[in-house]
């Protein structure tokens, strides 16, 4: 198996040359790596239990927290745990399986975007080093906005989308839901047969622009357990990493 394949995600403004880098996503021999396309002021991890109402405060001045990067580590022990550039591990181990035994559609990571127009913008070219670029063409009005993301893995085949995972009190959605993009992690050697069954499926959604303007200097991502259960986050909340 081929080391280092890469898929980033893109928001691309639309009409313009502009764009911002949501996720990268790697797969690494047999394990698989993700985390944000920029680094920022990280203001976690937490841990919530699923299926309940949670209120997480954003620090007051992210601006004083230092940078960081941080990455997620899926192995083929089955052990997921993340990673900083600042401080090392930052979670504990916990167990979701292994990459090359995914047998079912599986919840891994969302993330709830700044507005787009707050986030740092993505200079290079989207297949810089062999990267797969999955592009979403973002009109306008709602580049001020906050997106929505859920990202996936699952093998080839037929998939029964469920609602999203996440909902937020008092928050609208807007706009239409895209329909799910995949790409696969696989190459083919020349058989025809794609050398690995694992493909990246990726859910957008914009939310509104009320919730859009409440700390645009604060982005959140959630990493998931399976079963993946449902987060409600409260209407003044939301949580951090």
């Amino acid at each position: 198996m081929r080391s280092g394949r890469k898929i980033k995600v893109f928001c691309e403004h639309d009409g313009h040359n502009e764009r911002c880098c949501i996720a990268w996503f790697e797969l690494r021999g047999e394990d698989l790596y993700w985390g944000p396309g920029s680094s920022g002021p990280r203001h976690g991890p937490h841990e919530f239990p699923g299926g309940s109402t949670i209120e997480y405060d954003v620090p007051a001045d992210l601006s004083s927290l230092p940078a960081d990067t941080w990455k997620v580590s899926q192995h083929t022990s089955g052990l997921m745990h993340t990673n900083s550039d600042l401080d090392g591990p930052v979670s504990t181990d916990a167990y979701i399986g292994s990459v090359l035994q995914v047998r079912q559609l599986q919840l891994i990571a969302s993330c709830i975007t700044k507005p787009l127009s707050e986030m740092e913008e993505y200079r290079r070219s989207p297949t810089r080093n062999g990267a797969r670029p999955i592009r979403y063409a973002i009109p306008d009005r709602y580049w001020n906005h906050r997106h929505y993301f859920e990202f996936y893995h699952l093998p080839e085949g037929p998939v029964t989308w469920p609602a999203p995972w996440l909902t937020i009190g008092g928050v609208e959605l807007c706009g239409d839901s895209s329909a799910p993009a995949h790409m696969t992690f696989a190459n083919d050697d020349g058989t025809g047969k794609a050398d690995v069954d694992l493909i990246l499926a990726v859910k957008h959604q914009v939310l509104s622009g009320d919730f859009s303007s409440w700390r645009p200097d604060a982005g959140f991502w959630i990493q998931y357990i399976p079963p993946a259960p449902g987060v409600s986050l409260g209407s003044d909340a939301a949580p951090g990493t």
